[in-house]
């Protein structure tokens, strides 16, 4: 009976968490398409590079959000929290790539209107960073890889 009722509070532990990170991500998606449509109606520049300054704007604002509201992590010494800025960071990139990427796919290529290129760029860049942040950016310190194993099972 205690295993029962430590695995139903762990279960409803992810769950919180995930409908956390989803609540933050539509905010975060929703800053990034805003500031994308604002940004490119009122700045001369190619929407690749507009692209890429709204990416490091949202990053900052992930990072901060996940850090704190998602992941619910206290505050650690400077060189542990430097590590962990620097994997989200170093993490973003890989979905910032699989962010541009994409938007050249559909828009460039495929001829894609640039706001629905943009969201399917946001929802694959979302799921890269959802499980890149939960597995490996705000692991949990006893958390084994057996564990994470078992969690993606479920």
């Amino acid at each position: 009976m205690i295993r029962l009722r430590a695995k139903i509070r762990s279960l409803r532990e992810e769950y919180h968490e995930f409908l956390r990170y989803f609540f933050w991500g539509l905010i975060g998606t929703g800053l990034n398409i805003g500031l994308y449509e604002l940004f490119i109606r009122i700045l001369p520049i190619h929407y690749l590079v507009i692209n890429f300054i709204v990416w490091f704007i949202t990053v900052l604002f992930g990072y901060y959000t996940n850090r704190k509201f998602v992941f619910k992590r206290l505050a650690k010494p400077l060189p542990e929290t430097l590590i962990e800025a620097g994997r989200f960071v170093g993490f973003r990139v890989v979905s910032g790539i699989a962010d541009t990427g994409t938007m050249w796919l559909f828009f460039s290529l495929l001829g894609f209107n640039e706001v629905l290129a943009k969201l399917i760029a946001n929802i694959i860049a979302s799921l890269i960073n959802y499980f890149t942040s939960k597995l490996v950016v705000f692991k949990r310190p006893n958390r084994s890889m057996e564990d994470i194993k078992i969690s993606l099972n479920k």
